[in-house]
């Protein structure tokens, strides 16, 4: 661990006199960038900014700043973690390398399981060619080491193996290597999805056949046995003890029997206006639309587009804002070039998980955006980014209000306009931040301060990824290491260390995912009952049992998601390697996608793609060239899909309107006719 780790101090291995240094808002001011001067840019820019009536200085950084201390309620000062852990908890150097082998090799074996499962599709077919190729170049061998060949060709071949070096070392590393990547593609959830069972039986079976006929011939008795103990591996993977299946490929929970597509309720004119009026191509993700053919599962389409992608940063704009709980944080705000249009979308965005306007993701999205003569702004989640915290209450994912105050800023300053009928705001949330957006429509009701929202890689029920272990052993042990280094132990060290207990506090060093983050930091620093009750509360179904939603098509009519009350299209890939499909979908029961849409007045919809991985969906024969485009055109194509419907809505307005005035007049002029008759007749018999 390096020198000045933060998990070196507590637990006692620093071997270092010199402290971490604390965090002083003097320090904090002194690192903003200078605020925009309104001067230098353009009218259309200046009247947004003037319009939004947001500081572009922090509260507690300007001249007109509060004298009183920054910290609130006794809260420590921020910074990384200062108080050393009780010597009873580590009482000698093997409590401490144990607690040092949880930091550290949980992501280490995460890694390298992570790189086989990566690149098992392309391995496997390459050990079995190189395997094939070997046989049919090289002659057999008995055990005595005689030939049937003569001296001279024995001499030959000895003079050949000198030549290529150590072939049985390189034999031995492709058998193994065959086997195991071929048994990854056979028994893997995400392998099983794409390619199905098949590919991955007929893989497997060849790679084992061609291993064992290389060692039978070279006399390979270690690497035999290690390839008679992958067999057994995967017969104890495929053989199914929950059902009633002899055999199952992928984890049996993972099995997927709906389909990809757009779910809508048809009976909702406006929501059916709407994906009519959606290109059916902007919102399909196939090789007919541009998926990058050669990324075969949700791993790698998560994992290469966050590796390679490189998107020019964005020049943001930062106006900060209270919350009601007297907390300050911001909206980093990009402008297109020409300045804010009142006739375009607005997009507020909910980022990732200890992300911000800095994720590259957000960046790409923006950039669309902006060439769509779109402004973006981006809502920063309290005390993330930069953000310093006055008092106890950090962010979580059950926290709601703030986005709510928000959208409400967002919606004032698009007021000023006089277009807030006609102007378009719509929420887009990813990962993290479109866990929080479902939470935020589904609890608000018809109080929801957005016109749209479109939740992308998020879960309508956290609930289901406590059982999701797959992305436990893969993929957050390095996102549970970042979360606790920088944030736990570094950012807000001393205020956790007040709030957890000694025990929890060691749990929290030892977690290799982010349940176990969950439990044992955020439940008990944010006072809640317990895991489930933190889930619950961060979920749009979590007010519903599950047993209970699991069991009807309706769930009784139950839940706050009833009330969504805007068009409201969840989006998630089946592949999604870090938040499970069961979070937005299921087999059976009310989050059935089919009946889930119905749920409320029918305004929920759900478009769900075979692949995409998770915040990914790569393009393209080169993907890192357009970056992010399928997503971030998604939202897009959303919002003018909206604004379509609204315009045809208002044109049918028009038109019964029209007609309605006519048959109005219509029945004037006949009752007037007839009156005229009447009198007509009535002189007619007076006379």
């Amino acid at each position: 661990l390096q020198q000045h780790h933060p998990i070196n101090q507590y637990i006692n291995i620093n071997t270092s006199d010199q402290s971490m240094p604390s965090w002083t808002l003097e320090e904090y001011c002194k690192a903003q960038p200078p605020p925009l001067d309104l001067d230098a840019v353009d009218a259309k820019t200046k009247t947004f900014f003037v319009n939004l009536d947001l500081p572009f200085v922090h509260p507690f950084c300007g001249p007109d700043a509060p004298q009183e201390p920054y910290e609130v309620d006794g809260a420590p000062v921020m910074g990384p973690l200062k108080t050393s852990f009780p010597e009873a908890s580590h009482p000698n150097m093997i409590s401490k390398m144990v607690t040092v082998w949880h930091v550290a090799s949980p992501s280490l074996l995460a890694m390298g399981e992570l790189w086989l499962r990566l690149f098992a599709a392309a391995l496997a077919p390459l050990c079995i060619l190189y395997l094939v190729w070997w046989n049919l170049w090289q002659p057999p061998t008995d055990s005595g080491g005689n030939t049937n060949d003569s001296s001279q060709k024995q001499q030959q071949r000895q003079q050949n193996s000198a030549k290529n070096g150590d072939a049985g070392l390189s034999l031995s590393f492709a058998c193994i290597i065959g086997v195991a990547s071929s048994l990854v593609v056979m028994t893997d959830t995400l392998y099983v999805l794409e390619f199905g069972p098949e590919y991955g039986c007929c893989l497997f079976l060849s790679a084992v056949c061609i291993s064992t006929y290389t060692c039978m011939r070279r006399g390979m008795p270690r690497t035999s046995t290690c390839i008679t103990a992958l067999v057994l591996l995967a017969a104890h993977l495929i053989w199914d003890r929950t059902s009633s299946s002899t055999v199952t490929f992928g984890d049996a929970n993972d099995r997927i029997d709906i389909e990809e597509g757009l779910y809508h309720d048809p009976s909702n004119a406006f929501v059916h206006s709407i994906v009519e009026e959606w290109p059916e191509r902007h919102r399909t993700y196939s090789a007919e639309t541009g998926k990058t053919q050669w990324i075969p599962t949700g791993d790698s389409r998560t994992g290469l587009p966050f590796l390679l992608n490189k998107v020019e940063p964005v020049n943001f704009t930062r106006t900060f804002f209270e919350t009601d709980d007297g907390e300050v944080t911001a909206l980093d705000a990009a402008v297109p070039p020409g300045g804010h249009d009142p006739a375009k979308p607005v997009f507020l965005i909910l980022h990732g998980l200890s992300g911000g306007s800095k994720e590259e993701y957000i960046q790409d999205f923006v950039h669309h955006a902006n060439e769509n003569g779109s402004t973006a702004i981006i809502f920063v989640a309290r005390g993330l980014m930069d953000l310093p915290l006055r008092g106890w209450d950090n962010f979580h994912g059950a926290r709601i209000s703030d986005v709510h105050g928000a959208a409400k800023l967002v919606r004032r300053m698009m007021a000023k306009y006089g277009s807030d009928e006609d102007q378009l705001l719509v929420a887009v949330g990813y990962s993290m931040g479109a866990i929080i957006l479902s939470n935020y429509v589904a609890k608000y009701g018809a109080d929801v301060a957005v016109d749209a929202a479109m939740p992308i890689s998020g879960g309508l029920d956290m609930r289901h990824q406590t059982h999701f272990y797959r992305a436990q052993r893969l993929w957050q042990p390095m996102l549970t290491q970042t979360l606790r280094a920088d944030f736990l132990l570094g950012k807000w060290g001393e205020r956790v260390r007040e709030r957890l207990s000694d025990d929890d506090m060691l749990r929290v060093l030892r977690a290799s995912h982010i349940t176990e983050i969950d439990k044992h930091a955020i439940v008990p620093y944010n006072g809640f009952d317990d895991l489930d009750h933190y889930y619950r509360s961060m979920s749009a179904l979590g007010d519903i049992p599950v047993e209970e939603y699991e069991q009807n098509d309706d769930a009784n009519g139950k839940g706050a998601i009833q009330t969504v009350s805007i068009p409201f299209c969840v989006v998630h890939a089946l592949d999604d390697p870090l938040i499970s499909w069961r979070t937005a979908a299921a087999n059976r029961g009310f989050l059935r996608p089919d009946n889930l849409v119905r749920s409320g007045s029918g305004n929920t919809m759900m478009l769900l793609t075979k692949g995409g991985g998770h915040v990914g969906w790569p393009t393209g024969l080169i993907p890192f060239f357009g970056n992010w485009e399928w997503m971030s055109q998604l939202p897009l194509s959303f919002a003018d899909a909206i604004i379509r419907a609204k315009r045809k809505k208002g044109k049918e307005r028009e038109e019964d309107a029209t007609t309605a005035a006519a048959a109005t007049a219509t029945a004037a002029t006949e009752a007037a006719m007839e009156t005229t008759e009447a009198t007509a007749g009535a002189s007619q018999a007076s006379e």
